[in-house]
Parts: structure tokens; sequence; C-alpha cells
């Protein structure tokens, strides 16, 4: 099974310039906890509500606070006819719940760890495996 069969490709992106507000807004409307941040396109970065809860411990006013400061610009990502074994592996290495599916560099999709890994079968060992085997 590739990725393209099972990545979320729906997603509303972010840019760069969008506040940590307009992130969390858009976050909360899909109920998702990660959204990609592009530019013209390309996938630069990911925001998280990891990297929205740490920002607004740390600042007053998030509405003015820009997407591109609080992003991770190291995106972990897998081409979309990767297969669920490659995306599983990627995710336990990176110890990641996102991984973000581009081509030539565009974003065309996520899949998450929350993916019913054990409904898509014995060729998809789910990442947290990885990750007990790597502990």
């Amino acid at each position: 099974m590739k990725l393209t069969e099972v990545m979320t490709s729906d997603l509303p992106t972010l840019a760069p310039e969008d506040s940590v507000r307009e992130a969390a807004r858009r976050m909360t409307t899909r109920h998702v906890a990660a959204l990609p941040v592009c530019r013209d396109e390309q996938l630069v970065g990911i925001v998280t509500d990891w990297d929205i809860t740490l920002a607004a411990a740390g600042r007053e006013n998030l509405a003015e606070v820009p997407v591109a400061e609080v992003m991770s610009p190291d995106v972990v990502c897998a081409g979309p006819t990767a297969s669920l074994h490659d995306a599983a592996e990627i995710m336990g290495d990176c110890r990641c719940h996102h991984l973000c599916v581009t081509e030539d560099g565009r974003f065309r999709g996520m899949v998450h760890l929350e993916v019913d890994w054990m409904r898509l079968g014995a060729d998809a060992p789910a990442p947290m495996a990885t990750f007990s085997a790597a502990l």
C-alpha cells in the first residue's frame, strides 16, 4: 500500500507570515495537530500543536507572531509512492508523529501516527513498534 492511499491530502496550508493565532484557528477547525507551512506551493516547515503551546507559554500576544518563528523547518518527508512500511520506518527512526508527503518539494499530503496501522495489514508495522524496538 502506498502513502497516496492513506494520506490526508485536503489539509489547509499556512504561509510563513500567517500568525500563530491563525494556525491555531485552522488546526482547531480541522481537528488536526499539525499543518504544513508552504511558500509558493513549496513545503518550508510544519507547525504542530506543541509548537503553539511552547509559543503561548513564552509570549504575550500570539496574534502578531508569524508561524515562521515557531515552526520546524526540518520536516520529515517521503514521496507519494513510498510504502507504508517505509513510512513506519521513517517515522520510527525520526520519532515523529507527522510525515509530510511531498513531490518535487511540493506538499501533497500528510500521514499521522494515528493511522489505523493494524487495519492496513502486516506490510505496515506501526511506527510505535519501531519506537519500542529502538528504546
